[in-house]
């Protein structure tokens, strides 16, 4: 006797049950594929591009204008027992606004002797995202792209590689779902015109 090999449905036809239901494995795998585009998402907002904000103010292409003055310098041991210095110092907006005293400058090294002043960028604070805590004002003199760069390039190019896949998954997801459902609803009114002739 032949065995009757069992005919597997077309691609996007398996979430369909023989009720003509969407299976929850189905459901299940687009629900996972929306989230990780979401948390992607997410994160790429929260990561490079708040990073990205900070290194273009580095450069001067962000944030407003004026000087920063240093006032004193605070050493503090990093969790790799490295030190790093921090500036504090008062900044004066270019248009003769409102300046702000004892916030953190970002300064070329060397740079935050008591009393020295720079052209600087203000990036306002800013209330935090999802993985990253609230950070306050801050300013920048001197260029160059720092860890805020390699932080831009780095976590950047892995969350649009990884998000666009968990986004391109969503959307075929999506279709798929969307076609299923399109299809039931043909079939239930092709049966309820046949029941009624």
């Amino acid at each position: 006797m032949e065995k009757r090999r069992r005919r597997l449905p077309p691609i996007g036809q398996e979430q369909e049950q023989d009720s003509g239901r969407i299976s929850a494995k189905a459901l299940r795998g687009w629900l996972v594929s929306v989230l990780l585009s979401l948390l992607c998402i997410q994160l790429f907002i929260d990561i490079p591009l708040h990073n990205y904000r900070h290194a273009a103010a580095a450069n001067g292409d962000r944030g407003e204008a004026g000087t920063f003055t240093a006032t004193r310098e605070e050493r503090i041991r990093g969790s790799n027992g490295r030190t790093k210095r921090i500036c504090y110092g008062d900044f004066r907006p270019a248009d003769g606004g409102t300046g702000l005293s004892g916030i953190r400058g970002h300064v070329p090294r060397g740079g935050c002797e008591e009393g020295r002043t720079h052209e600087a960028r203000l990036m306002r604070a800013d209330s935090g995202g999802l993985l990253r805590d609230a950070e306050p004002d801050q300013a920048y003199a001197g260029g160059g792209l720092d860890e805020r760069g390699f932080t831009v390039l780095l976590m950047g190019a892995f969350l649009l590689l990884f998000g666009g896949i968990a986004t391109l998954v969503a959307l075929v997801k999506t279709t798929e779902l969307l076609s299923a459902v399109l299809r039931r609803g043909k079939k239930t009114s092709e049966s309820r015109g046949k029941s009624r002739k």
